[in-house]
């Protein structure tokens, strides 16, 4: 069985082939939310965590992720998301790899986010604000800069000094510029990708410009969020998958409940978006935006990939 590590996946793994991937994989195939999603309750509740099971096959390959999430672990100077990947034959079972989960998670999460914006946002956007300085914001300013001609880099963090840590390690030939009034740089933004732990609205819808594309990548428990019920109502909202979103997203259920905007108004997945030969956009002036919540099927490709291409 081959053990693949951080380092390992990260030769091997392209954000340009990872999309392209999860591109056809999507429209070939509906992804359903297999997923099992449990709270570990700890006798400090600041230290609550998750446990996530995430299966997924196809007619070569079954994998399954387990990964936990704990928020608390950043005030240790821990990693808050911890995994690992098992990928198997689907046809004996038999183990064929095991891969560092985490950084498979980062991959495809970016990949998603990048694949997102390829749909939905405008052909000439050039200006991308990253809402968070975590594990996720390099590989979806990477990711971005696989699809979309990106030419500045717009980086806020609660924590300024993250992000400037960030900046001064990120090592790309993009600019990037801290900003610490997100309220200022919210109108300069062609795309908006926030992967936080936020529990409380981030982004203000009357801030979105019109034309801009948002990526709600963060906020995977009803308990979480990063936009305020006004983005939804005046954005075209899309899902990576409904049953997930619909079970996780908190920005979604938050606005529904509170009556600001309705889940009933949700215009697809992630599976009709790939499906379509022609532009997603009805019109420039519009806003999109697209709701992630994870789905196994994201981490079987990005796995296979690694996989198949280590094996060459």
């Amino acid at each position: 069985m081959v053990t693949l590590s951080r380092n390992d996946i990260l030769a091997l793994v392209a954000y340009p082939d990872l999309i392209a991937l999860l591109r056809d994989s999507y429209a070939s195939r509906p992804a359903g939310p297999t997923r099992f999603h449990v709270n570990i309750e700890s006798t400090n509740q600041d230290a609550d965590g998750t446990l996530l099971l995430m299966p997924w096959w196809d007619r070569e390959f079954l994998g399954v992720k387990i990964a936990t999430i704990f928020p608390s672990n950043l005030q240790l100077n821990l990693p808050s998301v911890n995994a690992s990947y098992l990928l198997s034959s689907s046809t004996t079972g038999v183990p064929l790899a095991l891969m560092d989960g985490a950084t498979l998670t980062q991959l495809r999460t970016a990949a998603i986010a990048g694949l997102a914006s390829a749909l939905l946002s405008r052909d000439n956007a050039h200006t991308l604000l990253m809402v968070g300085a975590g594990t996720l914001a390099l590989p979806i300013i990477k990711a971005h800069s696989a699809v979309r001609s990106i030419e500045r880099v717009l980086l806020w963090n609660r924590t300024p000094s993250s992000a400037f840590r960030l900046k001064d390690h990120a090592e790309l030939a993009i600019p990037i510029e801290v900003v610490e009034d997100l309220d200022r740089a919210i109108p300069q933004a062609d795309i908006i990708s926030c992967a936080t732990l936020s529990k409380s609205p981030l982004i203000k819808g009357k801030l979105v410009q019109p034309g801009a594309h948002v990526n709600l990548i963060g906020a995977y428990t009803p308990a979480m969020r990063e936009s305020d019920g006004d983005l939804l109502t005046k954005s075209r909202v899309f899902v990576d998958t409904l049953g997930g979103a619909l079970k996780e997203g908190g920005d979604l259920i938050s606005a529904d409940a509170e009556g600001s905007w309705n889940i009933s108004r949700i215009e697809g997945q992630l599976q009709d978006l790939c499906s379509l030969s022609g532009s997603t956009r009805q019109h420039d002036g519009e806003i999109t935006v697209f709701k992630s919540v994870g789905s196994g099927i994201q981490d079987l490709v990005a796995a296979k990939l690694a996989y198949l291409k280590h094996i060459e």
